[in-house]
């Protein structure tokens, strides 16, 4: 096992001289940044901000959230003054950060290095997005890059409404960056006021992919959803913490579930009227609403239901950057965008808006269902690789909803990457979390679950059932103008859950 575990961030001095001279305005500094690894230019992301602590967006960067986007090298045309910064190139550089002066007509060069601390894509793990609706189709490409992912779903349609898509990639589904990066153009996002499905077509069905203008409730969302499934697509439930997540996980809805999501901001906040609220004195704080649908989603779980969980950053919209959230689907040395699409869908993944987790269970990845009989005992050894930029509080394990072990970094470090064993005579789950020390908001890395079934029976818990149904039970009374009929069944669902639940 290797540790890579990067705490602090280097700081870099820039003091830009009279070189040559600018309107006297303006300032310039021409940046470029280097990929360590490789000594050539490479796409970043850079959050800069003026000596009032106010973002700024330089002329010809593309504005990323907070932060801004460009291809190895830009021109950063400033008024006099200072300005700090922060560097970054997804999440498996090692960020730089510093400050710098601009007089008044001046003008300068320089160079920062970005050393890149592990290679997912090296050990099978391919970063994606599923959740983005971007606001113009105009250097998405350059994001990507800059973000560091592999696989991008741009929504191209939005119930009725449709983005320009740039007119020489009209005609196609993928546009590749190089070998391994994709942009999905012909995917779609159907908002409600009861919640957000994002449609990820089947690549040889994209290009049918129609999503009507619609009110609240009608056209039903389900039927959307569902024809986009029947022909080979991915639907993915945009937050765990939707109002309408238990009506559209009983219909069949969605394959995946935002577990890491936009409503969760880089800067803090995150929470919407699309959501369920929660209650702050059992989830508090900063860190309450990423808790929160970690919460909701382990209820699915403990309800019997199998929902691979992802994470996405609906850029553009939340105010998140591209990537913040991202999901890792293990597709081995054969990626390609149908491949990390059925690894989104089978689970095997890992989400993070920080560390980056890769874990096995007896060998196996994300997703595995491990079997017995009954009367039988399993034992199951958990083995980790972490790589970090922030400090880690912890690592951890959830089995069946609850957090069994707690190590530190030095305890795991010590065992050689391996956790305690975990112990299962009936039916379960367990999931690996590692959780960041990070004030604004919660920054975490999970990985899908792992299943354990004995006698071929999953888990299903009473209170988990419970749970859901008195969330049904409020979802019809905050929007009673619903489908009747998708409630009823959807009611049947969750009520026959229950009657099938183990004892607590």
């Amino acid at each position: 096992m290797y540790r890579h575990v990067w705490c602090c961030l280097l700081g870099c001095l820039f003091a830009c001289s009279s070189a040559s001279r600018l309107p006297a305005a303006q300032g310039e500094l021409e940046l470029t940044v280097i990929d360590e690894s490789t000594g050539e230019p490479t796409a970043a992301q850079i959050l800069l901000e003026n000596q009032r602590g106010k973002p700024v967006h330089p002329p010809k960067l593309t504005k990323d959230g907070l932060w801004n986007s460009f291809d190895g090298t830009t021109v950063l045309r400033l008024p006099p003054g200072n300005y700090t910064f922060r560097l970054q190139r997804g999440a498996e550089f090692k960020e730089r950060s510093g400050q710098f002066s601009l007089r008044s007509g001046a003008a300068d060069h320089q160079e920062v290095t970005l050393p890149r601390f592990v290679s997912m894509s090296a050990e099978g793990w391919w970063a994606g997005d599923p959740a983005f609706q971007p606001r113009a189709a105009a250097g998405i490409a350059e994001r990507l890059l800059a973000a560091d992912l592999h696989f991008l779903a741009a929504a191209t349609q939005r119930n009725g409404s449709q983005l320009a898509v740039p007119a020489r990639y009209a005609d196609q589904v993928n546009q590749a960056i190089g070998a391994t990066r994709h942009i999905h153009w012909q995917t779609g996002c159907d908002r409600r006021p009861m919640g957000t499905l994002w449609l990820l077509p089947d690549l040889t069905h994209a290009a049918d992919l129609q999503i009507p203008r619609s009110t609240s409730v009608t056209p039903s969302s389900h039927s959307i959803a569902a024809a986009v499934r029947a022909a080979g697509g991915v639907v993915h439930l945009d937050r765990v913490t939707n109002w309408a997540a238990p009506l559209w996980v009983a219909l069949g809805s969605v394959d995946t579930v935002g577990v890491l999501h936009g409503g969760l901001i880089e800067h803090g906040g995150g929470q919407r009227d699309t959501d369920r609220p929660f209650d702050s004195v059992f989830f508090p704080g900063p860190h309450g609403p990423g808790r929160w649908a970690q919460h909701v989603y382990f209820q699915f779980l403990e309800a019997g239901i199998r929902l691979a969980p992802a994470a996405g950053s609906d850029a553009d919209v939340s105010g998140n950057r591209l990537g913040f959230h991202r999901t890792y689907a293990h597709c081995g040395d054969t990626y390609s965008p149908a491949h990390w699409l059925a690894a989104l869908r089978e689970g095997r993944t890992v989400l993070t808006n920080g560390p980056l987790l890769r874990p096995t269970v007896n060998g196996q990845l994300p997703g595995h269902t491990f079997r017995a009989e009954s009367g039988e005992k399993l034992s199951l050894e958990v083995a980790l690789s972490l790589s970090t930029a922030q400090p880690i509080q912890y690592l951890e394990i959830i089995q069946n909803g609850r957090s069994v072990q707690q190590v530190r970094l030095q305890d795991w470090a010590a065992a050689g990457g391996r956790l305690p064993a975990v112990e299962f005579d009936a039916s379960g789950w367990l999931l690996i979390r590692a959780v960041a020390d990070d004030e604004a908001t919660y920054r975490c890395a999970m990985s899908a679950p792992f299943y354990v079934e004995f006698a071929g029976q999953p888990r299903r818990s009473k209170q988990a059932t419970t749970f859901i149904l008195e969330w049904l039970d409020d979802f019809a009374r905050r929007f009673p103008k619903f489908d009747d009929g998708e409630l009823k069944t959807a009611r049947l669902f969750w009520e026959q859950q229950a009657a099938d639940a183990n004892p607590d």
